[in-house]
Parts: C-alpha cells; sequence; structure tokens
C-alpha cells in the first residue's frame, strides 16, 4: 500500500501525484489520515498516449472516494471522449471504451 511505498521520511510535504495502475480509495484512505494536508492528484494516461492525458484532485479535506478512484478530467487542449462498438458516444454511467484526443 501507500504506507510502505511511501514512509513518512519520503512522503511529500504539498502534492501527491499518483499513477502507472488503478487507485482504490481504500488503499488512499489511510495515507491521508496520516498526511490530511497533502492534496492528492490521481494521473491517468495509457500507454498508447506516453504521458498522463487526464488528473482527478483530492483537496486537504475532501472524503476519499471507496473503490476505484475516478481518472478525473482531460488537460488542456485534450479530449476523452466514453465511445461503444460502433464508435458512438455512451451516455453518463454507461460503460464503453475510453478514446484520448488532442
Amino acid at each position: 500500500g501507500l504506507l510502505e511505498a511511501l514512509p513518512d521520511e519520503v512522503s511529500p510535504s504539498g502534492t501527491l501525484i499518483t499513477g502507472g495502475e488503478a487507485l482504490l480509495g481504500e488503499a488512499l484512505a489511510t495515507w491521508r489520515t496520516a498526511h490530511p494536508d497533502v492534496t492528492v492528484i490521481n494521473a491517468y494516461g495509457p500507454t498508447e498516449a506516453t504521458v498522463n492525458c487526464t488528473d482527478f484532485h483530492i483537496q486537504p479535506g475532501e472524503p476519499v472516494p471507496s473503490g476505484p478512484v475516478p481518472i478525473g478530467r482531460p488537460f488542456w487542449n485534450t479530449r476523452a471522449y466514453v465511445l461503444d462498438n460502433h464508435l458512438r458516444p455512451v451516455p453518463p454511467g454507461v460503460t464503453g471504451e475510453l478514446y484520448i484526443a488532442g
């Protein structure tokens, strides 16, 4: 978990940016208890994009969601679409494939 990966002597004092794999709220909650004043940014970027292209900010004092932490909104000059198998946008809450443009 984050407590093992980020012991107190290397924990950030202002902002923690996570990425590389799905972040679960349960994994973050205990760490946030020990570091309540740190802003957490969950960054997302598929291998095909080679860089992060979305992020979700959790400000100090905000509750940590349970389950997967959202990947957030696209960066400036980037668009994210959730499309069906016919490349049509799906309604909010409907499962589809994530497409990144920019």
